[in-house]
């Protein structure tokens, strides 16, 4: 069975439900954070709670009403209080995981041990996911200490400066399962509930927590996230898969199989986020967009399907439009990415316009067929700008290796008059292959993915 979205006949790649019963590795999410059950709490009620060590991190999950108005706020060196967070943001579930009740974003909490959690609806059943405080470390906050990725594929705006996910995960902030690849048909803009005024060298331990709750607290692959920005205009590579690939995120439910997801880090509902933050979330987002031959303007129609239908505010079939560049709330049942946030975007989307340049875009399609000796897989593809044909382009077949998303170059083609190219290799179990343009205006094509050859062979 071939798939990819543009697949001859195929239908989605392996898809994160069957992916989590098949290839997630076991880790005790007890090992890597702790809670603490509250109970219910009644309308306006406030809970102090002393915890029994210091937390960096604490998400809230609770039952009842879905539209529970929790706060939570932590006591200061000083003796006061710091200012309330939305601790009941309930966006959506991820990577396939149905967990019973609600769950609101993780806020970062520096170091403490004491803090307050206000209600003001009815929620049953409180607990906290606390995140342990991690020993202190020398963080490198200079940009020439930080690991950068290369730049090799020069679309729109040219790809901007990414941080590699080494410089906060290490070793020991692995994915627990995937990577696995979906389609790109638009960018999901987000914010990451977090207090705003975090230093520079804090940042990788912000990453760090937001990680071990999305996979030790709610079963994800991986942090949900495929960018993070910070407000110092930085841009992170979050979930591992491969920066100029289709990585299948946790970030919009429904939509994850066609978009990418980008969260800046900070709470966005009353103030703006910084200038340098919204400049680096338009360059990366032009340049995703252009790999992909995709405007930033105008709307894509989707299909509601039944998977996570209860995080959205459609119903299962509904036919829906959303932006190139959408907000979360656009598209999921909650705030993100905040009130202030989300009042920016109508601006950003035409200058990110503004940044594409040549409409290059590269469509490949495959199909099996069995031969006395194997089977084997016969691709075809097509490389336009502007929607006209590239004659005598050049034009890479990359096989995807490994989880972190390496690529190795198979077959070099060049595209006949009518712009169309052809390929063939064996067709192997979990075979992953694209088509990709690396010169000026470079493309990229969807993943295509061989899922079982005893299905094509029956």
């Amino acid at each position: 069975m071939l798939s990819g979205a543009a697949a001859v006949g195929a239908g989605a790649l392996l898809g994160p439900v069957a992916a989590a019963q098949a290839t997630r590795v076991g880790v005790r999410s007890h090992d890597r954070l702790f809670t603490r059950r509250l109970g219910g709490l009644a309308a306006g009620e406030v809970r102090t709670v002393v915890l029994p060590r210091p937390a960096c991190l604490a998400a809230a999950r609770w039952s009842g009403p879905r539209n529970a108005q929790l706060t939570l706020r932590t006591r200061r060196p000083d003796g006061g209080w710091g200012r309330w967070a939305v601790a009941s943001s309930d966006g959506h579930q991820g990577d396939g995981v149905r967990t019973p009740g609600h769950v609101g974003e993780g806020i970062w909490l520096g170091s403490a041990t004491e803090l307050q959690l206000r209600s003001r609806t009815r929620a049953g059943d409180v607990t906290l996911q606390l995140v342990p405080d991690e020993p202190a470390t020398s963080e490198a906050a200079a940009a020439d200490a930080l690991p950068w990725l290369p730049a090799t594929l020069p679309a729109g705006p040219g790809q901007p400066p990414i941080i590699a996910r080494a410089a906060w995960a290490g070793n020991n902030h692995r994915p627990v399962g995937g990577p696995f690849y979906g389609t790109i048909e638009m960018g999901v803009i987000h914010h990451t509930e977090n207090p705003n005024g975090y230093s520079p060298g804090e940042v990788p331990a912000m990453l760090r927590a937001i990680y071990e709750f999305h996979v030790h607290g709610r079963g994800w692959f991986d942090i949900g996230y495929n960018f993070v920005v910070d407000r110092f205009g930085r841009i992170w590579e979050a979930r591992q898969g491969g920066i100029d690939l289709p990585v299948l995120g946790a970030q919009a439910g429904d939509w994850n199989q066609i978009s990418f997801g980008v969260a800046v880090l900070g709470t966005y509902t009353d103030v703006r986020p910084s200038s340098a933050a919204v400049a680096a979330v338009e360059r990366l987002t032009a340049w995703k967009l252009a790999l992909s031959g995709l405007p930033a303007v105008g709307e894509l129609e989707a299909v509601a399907s039944r998977a996570d239908i209860g995080w959205t505010q459609f119903r299962a079939g509904e036919h829906v439009r959303f932006p190139r560049i959408a907000g979360h709330r656009q598209v999921d049942a909650t705030d993100c990415p905040g009130n202030a946030f989300f009042a920016e975007l109508p601006a950003i989307r035409p200058r990110v316009q503004a940044m594409l340049g040549p409409e290059a875009k590269l469509e490949l399609g495959g199909e099996i067929t069995l031969f006395a000796d194997g089977p084997v897989v016969f691709f075809s593809g097509l490389l336009t700008q502007d929607g006209a044909p590239v004659p005598g382009a050049a034009v890479e077949l990359e096989r995807i290796v490994g989880h972190a998303g390496s690529l190795e170059t198979v077959a070099t083609l060049t595209t006949a008059a009518d712009g169309s190219f052809t390929s063939s290799l064996p067709a192997t179990a979990g075979l992953l292959v694209r088509a990709v343009r690396t010169t000026a205006p470079a493309a990229v094509s969807g993943v295509l993915g061989v899922e079982s050859l005893s299905a094509a062979m029956s």
